[in-house]
Formats: structure tokens, C-alpha cells, sequence
């Protein structure tokens, strides 16, 4: 599903131009590169990325966080009825797992909402042509939604909270659970 994600768009954005529909390449209308604009069919293929890359990606962000959603939902039934089975007293591992799977819930909306409220003026200016002069400025909004996400996750765990302080503050050696890569970077700065 995740690997979709990636190959869905990547066909989509490198297909048209094969058969003729728009190009990519150098855009004389924002002088950069990107989609062809002087292409006789640039309109055409601004609506197929829009549309066709835009609306598939959104579905596949839903239904990946549904599953993780529909996941830790299980997992805290399944931890409520072990509870029960036990004869364990469960008020209080139902309400904290009631807050967490509450938490995780608003996390889920806010990336989801996020995606939505960044893609969306991109696709909309990309179906209306003569709004050619904001597109630079929803690309902005679009590319904003890659750095979003990292924000939100670190604001909403305390672990991610507690990782992007020690990074910010350049206090490697203090986080948990460091990657290979980290370790490596640490070791080989204190021994220099």
C-alpha cells in the first residue's frame, strides 16, 4: 500500500508526456523546471496530475491511517478483554487507553486534514487555467505539507517531542534508542 503511494504518482506524473499529453521540462511561464507550459497540451496535463495524482494519493493516506486507526482500536479491545478475563480491575486501563486511542485519533486527523488543506489549492488552481499567476504560491503550499508532518508528530508525542529538543539542542548523546547512523555520527565526533 505504502510502496503505491509512490509508484501511483510517479507513473502518473511521467506517462503523459510519453504519449504526448503535456511535457515536462523547462516552464517559460514560471522559469523554472517542471511542466512544460509552452506545451500545446500543458493545460491537458495539468488537469491528469491534479487530478489523477492528487485524489489516488488522498485515498491512499485515508485508507493507510483507517487500518492504523482500526489497529490500536483492536489492540486496546484485545487489551481490555485479557483485563477482564484476569479479573483485573480495567477502569483505569480503559480510561488511558480511551485518552490514548483519543490522542491518536486527533493525530490521524490533523496529518490527514493537514494533506487535504495543502494539496487541495495546488489541484484547484491546476483545473482553473487562468489562474496561472498563484501557482507558484500554492507549489509553496504544497511543498509545506512535507515539513508539516514531522511538525505535528513533534508536537503531539511526548518521544518525538523529546527527540526534536535533544536534535534542536544538539544533545545527541541524549537521545533514546539512537539510529545506526547517529551512533556512528556521536562515536566518530567524540573521538576526533
Amino acid at each position: 500500500m505504502l510502496v503505491s503511494a509512490w509508484i501511483i504518482p510517479i507513473v502518473l506524473v511521467t506517462a503523459p508526456p510519453l504519449c504526448g499529453l503535456g511535457g515536462i521540462g523547462y516552464s517559460e511561464r514560471y522559469k523554472i523546471c517542471s511542466a512544460d507550459s509552452t506545451h500545446p497540451l500543458s493545460d491537458v496535463y495539468a488537469f491528469i496530475i491534479s487530478v489523477l495524482v492528487g485524489f489516488p494519493c488522498l485515498i491512499i493516506i485515508i485508507t493507510c491511517y483507517v487500518k492504523i486507526y482500526r489497529f490500536i482500536r483492536a489492540k486496546n479491545r484485545e487489551l481490555f478483554s485479557n483485563n477482564a478475563c484476569r479479573g483485573e480491575s480495567t477502569g483505569h486501563a480503559q480510561s488511558a487507553a480511551f485518552k490514548r486511542q483519543v490522542e491518536v485519533t486527533k493525530n490521524l486527523f490533523l496529518v490527514v486534514c493537514s494533506y487535504i488543506i495543502c494539496i487541495m489549492p495546488f489541484a484547484i488552481n491546476c483545473l482553473i487555467p487562468p489562474s496561472y499567476p498563484a501557482i507558484p504560491w500554492v507549489s509553496i503550499i504544497l511543498i509545506a505539507n512535507c515539513c508539516l508532518n514531522p511538525i505535528i508528530y513533534g508536537l503531539k508525542h511526548p518521544q518525538f517531542r523529546d527527540v526534536f529538543r535533544h536534535i534542536l539542542s544538539c544533545k545527541f548523546r541524549l537521545i533514546p534508542e539512537p539510529s545506526k547512523l547517529l551512533q556512528t555520527l556521536t562515536t566518530s565526533s567524540n573521538g576526533a
